[in-house]
């Protein structure tokens, strides 16, 4: 370490005691409410980002005071020890959250000599975050509630103008060169929408680090011209009018809608048409069987039992989509030599849960009792790991529907690993989705959180049955819900439509 870098280390621990003291200090004059001093601290430690470039010789000196800052804030967080800063009762770990993205920022772009991308990407939590919270809280009326968190368009609009701001003017002030203010301002843009949709969909505090890093890996893509942003800009708009015109219809909750959004626009943006097309054949060919005997006595009977209704939320947007989001990512970001095996892991991916939706959706209308996969003995439909022969059938047919689509789809539109001959993405397909389909079916039957109803005196996945009674854990786990057996389920099936690839 250099002698600025010691320097540098000493002023990153007193210059949070300053900022903590002055913002207080503050606040008891102007008799602010306690949310000041949290977001004022906010706001001054997130600008710190720029006293790390100036101050050190090497980012890992100044990541050196950021992670030690995380074990202060865990600390603190855990035994209030700065009542001032306490927000554990309301964000959880979101002071830890955030210390760990900034170290994960300046480890990242330091070692690849992009600082500057790490000073724009801590501008959408530290101004964006921020002032979307005091807007809110202050003028907030138009009011929606997701991942368990209220808050107001205002507040989100509020924060949307900060990230533009922030981060055009720091893009456009520490990269002038790369960066015309035309350039600066379109990326910025793109930004603040990305982080005014990441923000609501995280638990409480976990913004701190979704919003941060969501918005570098965009800038980061962007920056490096792997993704045009002609391209980003059009997936959010293909996203958003078609899971607009979803939750219309009333397939989709408003947190439904914001996981299609998050999902669709990763797909089509970082994938492609071909990727994005085969995302939509899913979510259309599972909305359209959800209405398949929908006035039937047995859908109406197993509905009770299933964890969700025939609207699909945020978790089950994420839990179905979220690996193919990441694949397709992972297609943008790799080399070109991966995307043959990334786009059959993707198609594998989106093979399985069709199959396990058709399965689930046409399965209960069986005239045969399903079995328990485990043990062969006949249940009631709508129970938990029960297969039927109907339901073996519909998952073998949405999957090859889905590899067909897929396939159809790369011919037309070629582009990231869209190149695999028909027949081993067909194989792919199927055989990922029967086994992502057979794994789900198996973590249902075992892992998989049953409750009971007293009033109805049923077994079902709900933790509030469909009558209104709050039912209690009757066998397996209460962390094993319908989202991890669900990402369970995508994650069997793009492993082994990556592997036929591999092989």
């Amino acid at each position: 370490m250099s002698g600025r870098d010691w320097i540098g280390l000493a002023i990153s621990f007193v210059y949070p005691v300053l900022l903590l003291v002055v913002a207080e200090t503050i606040r008891r004059r102007a008799d602010w409410p306690a949310e000041f001093t949290r977001k004022g601290v906010h706001i001054g430690a997130g600008m710190w980002v720029f006293g790390a470039l100036a101050l050190f010789d090497h980012y890992w000196a100044a990541m050196i005071a950021t992670t030690a800052f995380i074990g202060i804030n865990a600390l603190s967080a855990r035994r209030s020890l700065i009542p001032a800063m306490d927000a554990a009762r309301t964000e959880g770990l979101g002071t830890v959250w955030f210390m760990v993205s900034f170290t994960l920022l300046l480890g990242w772009f330091g070692s690849a000599g992009r600082l500057y991308l790490a000073a724009a990407a801590m501008m959408a939590l530290t101004w964006g975050d921020a002032l979307a919270a005091l807007v809110g809280r202050r003028w907030g009326r138009h009011r929606y509630r997701i991942s368990g968190q209220t808050r107001s368009l205002e507040g989100s609009a509020a924060g949307a103008v900060a990230t533009f701001v922030t981060v055009g003017l720091t893009l456009g002030g520490l990269a002038p060169a790369l960066y015309t203010p035309e350039q600066a301002l379109t990326v910025a843009a793109l930004a603040a929408v990305v982080a005014m949709l990441l923000e609501p969909a995280a638990p409480a505090g976990q913004d701190n680090l979704s919003v941060p890093v969501g918005v570098a890996v965009v800038l980061w893509l962007l920056d490096s011209g792997r993704v045009n942003p002609a391209d980003l800009a059009l997936g959010l708009a293909l996203s958003a009018a078609i899971a607009g015109l979803a939750g219309r219809a009333g397939s989709l909750t408003p947190g439904g809608v914001l996981g299609a959004i998050l999902t669709g626009t990763a797909t089509f943006a970082f994938g492609g048409l071909a990727w994005g097309l085969t995302l939509i054949a899913f979510f259309a060919s599972s909305s359209a069987l959800g209405r398949v005997g929908g006035r039937t006595a047995r859908k109406q009977t197993a509905a009770q039992a299933f964890a969700k209704g025939g609207q699909r939320d945020l978790g089950q947007a994420l839990a179905n989509g979220g690996v193919a989001a990441l694949l397709a990512l992972g297609a943008a970001a790799a080399p070109p030599s991966w995307g043959v095996p990334l786009f059959a892991a993707f198609v594998g991916s989106l093979a399985a849960v069709t199959a396990d939706t058709w399965a689930t959706e046409l399965g209960v209308l069986s005239r045969a009792a399903p079995r328990l996969i485990t043990t062969g003995r006949t249940v009631p439909p709508g129970t938990s790991g029960a297969v039927s022969g109907v339901g073996l059938l519909a998952a073998a047919a949405g999957a090859l529907f889905l590899g067909g689509v897929a396939w159809a789809l790369g011919l037309v539109w070629p582009t990231h690993g869209t190149a695999l001959p028909g027949g081993r993405l067909l194989l792919a397909a199927t055989l990922g989705g029967m086994a992502g389909a057979l794994f789900d079916s198996l973590l249902g039957a075992t892992v998989q959180a049953v409750y009971w109803c007293p009033t109805c005196g049923r077994e079902t996945e709900r933790r509030v049955h469909s009558c209104g009674t709050a039912t209690r854990l009757y066998r397996s786990h209460a962390w094993a819900d319908n989202e991890t057996v669900n990402l369970g389920c995508a994650l069997v099936g793009a492993t082994i439509g990556g592997a036929i690839a591999l092989l």
